[in-house]
């Protein structure tokens, strides 16, 4: 009768096969950790771009449906916000943009610069025409950028050189 072989090791890892299986997974990891923080933070603008872009072409809309003037108020800065109302309204105070309110908490770590047009109000007519020469409104996150132009008669075209989707800044 034959008896079968025993063998010492069982089927399953050594510890060391353990150690430098986590110590390679810590090392790719590590490697993508960079890009993955870059790519969250051009979601990020992208996205606030595109919503600010809406809310633009929103307020625009209004003011043409409802015959009336309809204001976008707006803070730049770190902690910057902006609201839709048919007056200026304080985006920083809660409810008191009727219309809609959006400030930087939603969006950590970007930072909103209307790249010297000083605007604190972008305010749309019934014809659907912005007051003054047009506004530039510029979002950054960790040199990564989105630039929001608005000419003087409404229309926005949103640009950047870091979101592959946009058409570049010139």
């Amino acid at each position: 009768m034959l008896t079968p072989k025993t063998s010492k090791h069982s089927g399953g890892f050594t510890f060391i096969e353990l150690i430098l299986v986590i110590a390679i997974l810590g090392i790719v990891m590590s490697l993508a950790l960079p890009s993955i923080n870059e790519m969250s933070n051009r979601a990020r603008l992208k996205s606030i771009a595109e919503i600010m872009t809406q809310d633009i072409q929103l307020a625009r809309s209004e003011a043409v449906l409802t015959n009336s003037d309809i204001v976008v108020s707006i803070v730049e800065g770190a902690n910057w916000c902006y609201g839709i109302d048919a007056a200026a309204c304080d985006c920083n105070t809660a409810g008191d943009c009727a219309t809609k309110e959006i400030r930087s908490t939603e969006f950590s770590g970007l930072i909103m610069d209307t790249d010297g047009t000083d605007v604190s109000t972008l305010t749309f007519s019934p014809t659907g025409i912005t007051t003054g020469n047009g506004s530039s409104i510029m979002f950054d996150k960790n040199g990564m950028r989105a630039l929001l132009e608005i000419n003087p008669i409404g229309h926005i075209k949103a640009c950047s050189n870091d979101i592959p989707s946009f058409d570049n800044c010139p």
